[in-house]
């Protein structure tokens, strides 16, 4: 586990925790200036260089910068998947950052493709330590969850490499997987005695 744990990713992860955990202390004033600032960045990102905003932003005559939260919600259309499904292409930045594809857990039905910079990634994962850690756990703390892992189901490839890598993936972090599409009695005495 040691190993694993002194990978530049982890490492970056444990110095990123005690910023995230300082944010938890901000004021609500402090939240919505960042959350503000967070969101304007990534509009002047998708009016320039994304096809489908660059489209919005002059239907709907929306601003190259939003001065609150509020104007942002009052202003910005709702994005519906069957939208993002059926124009994805239009969504997709001339310019994107490093980055990977992934699937989302189907919740509603359809897992959907996504573009995750592997930053925006990273953060992500961080929250999710910064969660575990509240309750008293480490990164590599033995868990086991409840989860899906539409990944798998993707078609050629990317579908046969995540199916092989998943498993490996958990027992270096020390994870057990529990199927999240099989929950009936049985199933979950299992995942209990696991």
């Amino acid at each position: 586990m040691t190993l694993v744990r002194d990978l530049p990713r982890f490492r970056q992860a444990s110095r990123e925790l005690d910023v995230v955990a300082q944010r938890e202390q901000w004021s609500r004033a402090n939240i919505e200036s960042f959350q503000l600032d967070r969101i304007n960045q990534l509009w002047r990102h998708a009016r320039q260089h994304t096809p489908y905003y660059r489209s919005v932003a002059l239907e709907q005559e929306l601003p190259p910068l939003f001065g609150s939260l509020a104007e942002y919600c009052r202003l910005m259309p709702t994005l519906d998947k069957q939208r993002l499904r059926v124009r994805s292409g239009e969504f997709l930045s001339a310019t994107p950052e490093r980055g990977a594809w992934h699937r989302t857990g189907g919740s509603t039905g359809e897992p959907l493709r996504v573009f995750r910079p592997h930053v925006a990634h990273d953060q992500l994962m961080c929250r999710k330590y910064r969660m575990e850690q509240a309750w008293g756990l480490d990164i590599f703390d033995a868990k086991a969850y409840l989860w899906g892992h539409a990944a798998s189901f993707a078609p050629g490839w990317a579908g046969s490499w995540k199916r092989r890598a998943q498993p490996i993936a958990d027992r270096l972090r020390n994870r057990t997987r529990l199927n999240a599409y099989r929950l009936g009695r049985t199933d979950l005495r299992t995942y209990l005695e696991q």
